[in-house]
C-alpha cells in the first residue's frame, strides 16, 4: 500500500467515525478528497459525454464546507 493510498484510508475512516456512518456517500468521498488537499486542475484522462469537464486553479479553496463552519465547530480553518 502506497503512502497516498494509507493517507486516503485513514481519511476515510476519520470521517465515518465523525460522522457515526459506515458507507460515506460519493459526495462524502468526494469531500475527503477535497479536504486532503486535491484539485482539478488538469482536462481530464476520461471521456464522459454527459459531464463537462472543468479545472481549477491548484490553489482553489476546498469549498466543502459551510460558511464559518470551522468557528461552529471549534475546529481549526486546516481541519
Amino acid at each position: 500500500m502506497t503512502q497516498e493510498q494509507f493517507l486516503f484510508l485513514m481519511a476515510i475512516d476519520a470521517f465515518k467515525r465523525a460522522n457515526n456512518t459506515w458507507y460515506p456517500s460519493w459526495t462524502d468521498v468526494l469531500e475527503v478528497v477535497r479536504l486532503l488537499g486535491y484539485r482539478k486542475t488538469l482536462p481530464s484522462e476520461l471521456r464522459i459525454e454527459s459531464a463537462e469537464d472543468w479545472q481549477e486553479t491548484a490553489d482553489a479553496p476546498a469549498n466543502v464546507r459551510p460558511d464559518r463552519w470551522a468557528e461552529r465547530f471549534g475546529q481549526s480553518e486546516a481541519a
